[in-house]
């Protein structure tokens, strides 16, 4: 019934979904050096690659992100443009930028939106798509079946507390995502 593989512990795992001719990718990983188990002070970087597939530039206006953590506490996060920028993003090209996020739990999901403008004026949403933030510190077996739902490309089905021990993982490939 699952595929179980053990992973290098530095493996990355992209995210992606298109809405709109706007391709969304998100690298989340892990930061040990920021991260304090023992004060459950959980915290990851993640890259996001904003591409223009479309026929005309878009600016990315506003942000909103769903933090959900391994309890089920829900976090929602807005504002305006990305780490400062509101960019333009001309056919063809690509916007990409790093951020962070801090949990007080060793796994959790983030997913969201950008509010976007073309140059004619229209107003639309590019979705992000949903992924995982998971640690050395919490053991996952996970499906390849996706959770539509959530728009998630790995759907855990099993979590087991597996606190300040690194664990075996089964995931899909690296850079491997599911339609």
């Amino acid at each position: 019934m699952f595929e179980l593989e053990k992973i290098p512990e530095e493996a990355v795992y992209q995210y992606e979904l298109e809405t709109r001719r706007i391709r969304v990718s998100v690298r989340p990983a892990y930061l040990h050096d920021q991260s304090d188990p023992e004060d459950d002070r959980y915290v990851w970087s993640y890259t996001v690659t904003i591409e223009n597939r479309s026929k005309e530039p878009v600016q990315l206006l506003s942000r909103y992100w769903n933090i959900i953590d391994g309890l089920g506490r829900v976090q929602e996060v807005r504002g305006p443009g990305v780490v400062g920028a509101k960019p333009v993003i001309a056919p063809g090209e690509s916007f990409q930028y790093t951020s962070g996020c801090p949990l007080e739990t060793a796994s959790g999901t983030m997913s969201g939106r950008y509010q976007m403008m073309n140059a004619s004026g229209e107003s639309f949403e590019a979705e992000i798509p949903a992924f995982l933030l998971e640690s050395p510190y919490e053991r996952r077996f996970t499906s390849r079946l996706a959770c539509r739902g959530a728009g998630l490309r790995a759907a855990s089905n099993l979590r087991f507390e597996a606190r300040n021990k690194p664990v075996v993982e089964s995931r899909p490939s690296a850079g491997e995502t599911f339609p």
